[in-house]
């Protein structure tokens, strides 16, 4: 099974618009941390 780089750049920026974050670098990163609870 393949998975390209631009599939894996869209899952990832289609995650960020629809948490509502920014364009910061590690956006999702920090967002994560922040939410183990879930």
């Amino acid at each position: 099974l393949f998975v390209s780089e631009k599939t894996i750049k869209n899952h990832r920026h289609n995650i960020i618009q629809k948490l509502n974050l920014s364009n910061e670098k590690n956006s999702l990163l920090k967002w994560a941390a922040n939410n183990t609870d879930i």
